[in-house]
């Protein structure tokens, strides 16, 4: 199951920025997120595989700008909503404590 995680990691996320706005409904972006190369009840590749869910969502949600403080924040909100949601998903312990978030209880379940 972890060698197969990711190949379409992102594909719940949902673009947040805009989102406030009066704009339509964002729309929903895939990215594949390649881990078939790390064992993910390593830290070490646990970490890597972070790093590339980070880059991953930072792709889609766009970069920071600090001069736009509240595009900033919505930008900071779905990247951090994006990893999460991802990393909740992954089926792995070290993923999870590496970015501070539990596993889903299915999932959890599942390993069982």
């Amino acid at each position: 199951m972890l060698r197969s995680l990711l190949p379409a990691l992102l594909a719940a996320t949902t673009l947040a920025v805009g989102a406030a706005s009066a704009e339509p409904a964002p729309e929903r972006v895939t990215i594949a997120v390649q881990v078939a190369d790390l064992d993910l009840q390593s830290d070490a590749d646990a970490q890597v595989a972070l790093n590339r869910i980070r880059r991953a969502a930072h792709t889609i949600c766009g970069e920071t700008d600090s001069r736009q403080l509240a595009r900033q924040a919505m930008i900071d909100s779905c990247v951090r909503e994006a990893v999460n949601a991802t990393v909740a998903t992954s089926s792995s312990p070290a993923l999870a404590a590496l970015n501070g978030t539990p596993l889903r209880a299915t999932t959890l379940a599942a390993a069982n």
